[in-house]
């Protein structure tokens, strides 16, 4: 299933006559219907399901990590704590996933193969994990590691969606009172100064020609406005484009390399905690920060090279970051070397999106209010004119 399962919604006639609707994953509609007919059941309909939680599978992995450790905690039988566990969603889809989890380990899987089968809800580090830890029976340990990369990769995220959105909310705001200026209250400016004749000072006259042109084409400029938007979210859709736009801002791409080599330290400090070897660790660590190469690192290291010295050849790691796993690394206590930059680099993240987001928002304003101020200004004087002409 992994990889490969699709999320289908089906309408049914179960073997007691009763008819449900149900979220169910399956390799194929063929694989559904066989799975149902064996089951006595029959598909009224059936139709592909679009996932809500892909984009924010944290919505379903924090919950169901966090509930699923309580009760395993209590020393309640997987089986039943994940049971337990879908009963608290109220979606359908998450009830679906914790149902084919829960299928799979009654078909024979482990834990850890189970929701391997769903990597859009748990990443290779989280099935690394759980599947060292059901070796040494350290589950709640484990999930407990699980539950805490989660929460800081969500609570970065958050910071980092806040310093973009509330800009974007002024600036929408601001554009919509501009448009309002150009269209409605302008022209009724152009007409009066028109009558006057008076020569207009340079700045009024781009304003009603702007105005005039706006006025003129407003079709064009619909299609721009939709042309821009559908661009954004093509952008935003788009990993790639995104990656390489990012690169070309030199603040957001340093804010991206803080956020996916502290994800790749943090990483590495749990996978050691969990005596892990230091290779598979990096291995199974390859997907959290994809601008690292973590293939070439992995054969420096087998090369016989010191990890620091591995590190400084990637040239992604700064020297800091490099000298504390290098004293780590002397000293045999990698796996907190490991956290403590990783806790380092949390602390200066969330600092420097502090001052990022407390000084984007002055200046968004200042920037509203100058835009605002050349268009008063530009109508303003020019009535003085007209008053003196008028006395």
């Amino acid at each position: 299933m992994r990889g490969t399962a699709g999320l289908f919604c089906c309408k049914i006639l179960d073997a007691a006559g009763d008819i449900k609707i149900e979220l169910v994953f399956a390799d194929s509609e063929a694989n559904l219907r066989d799975r149902m007919r064996r089951s006595g059941a029959s598909i009224i309909h059936l139709k592909p399901y679009r996932s809500r939680l892909h984009n924010h599978s944290e919505a379903f992995t924090l919950p169901f990590l966090k509930s699923l450790l309580q009760l395993v905690e209590n020393h309640l039988e997987l089986v039943t704590s994940i049971d337990i566990t879908s009963q608290l969603f109220s979606d359908l889809e998450s009830r679906a996933i914790c149902v084919a989890i829960m299928n799979n380990i009654k078909n024979g899987k482990s834990l850890s193969k189970a929701v391997a089968d769903f990597p859009n809800y748990f990443n290779v580090l989280a099935v690394k994990i759980i599947e060292v830890a059901e070796r040494t029976a350290r589950l709640p340990e484990a999930l407990r590691s699980i539950i805490s990369y989660v929460s800081m990769t969500v609570s970065i995220r958050k910071r980092l969606k806040t310093a973009a959105t509330y800009p974007l909310i002024l600036l929408g705001f601001a554009a919509m009172i501009v448009i309002f200026w150009l269209l409605v209250v302008v022209p009724r400016f152009a007409e009066m100064f028109a009558e006057t004749g008076m020569e207009l000072p340079f700045l009024t006259s781009c304003v009603l020609s702007i105005s005039s042109f706006c006025i003129n084409h407003t079709f064009i400029l619909i299609g721009i406005l939709i042309l821009v938007i559908s661009s954004g979210v093509f952008i935003i859709k788009s990993k790639h484009i995104r990656k390489r736009i990012v690169k070309l801002l030199p603040i957001i791409n340093n804010i991206r390399r803080e956020f996916l080599v502290m994800n790749f330290f943090y990483g590495i400090s749990i996978m050691l905690q969990e005596k892990i070897n230091l290779l598979d660790a990096i291995r199974s660590i390859a997907n959290v920060g994809d601008d690292i190469d973590t293939g070439k690192l992995e054969k420096l290291i087998q090369n016989g090279n010191s990890l620091a010295n591995s590190m400084r050849s990637c040239k992604i790691f700064e020297d800091y970051e490099v000298s504390i796993i290098e004293t780590g690394e002397k000293a045999g206590d990698l796996w907190s070397a490991f956290r403590s930059v990783s806790d380092m680099m949390r602390l200066h993240l969330q600092q420097k999106l502090e001052k990022i987001i407390n000084l984007l928002q002055p200046l968004t304003i200042i920037l509203i209010g100058l835009i605002l101020i050349l268009i008063v200004c530009s109508i303003v004087l020019p009535m003085y004119s007209v008053i003196d002409l008028g006395i």
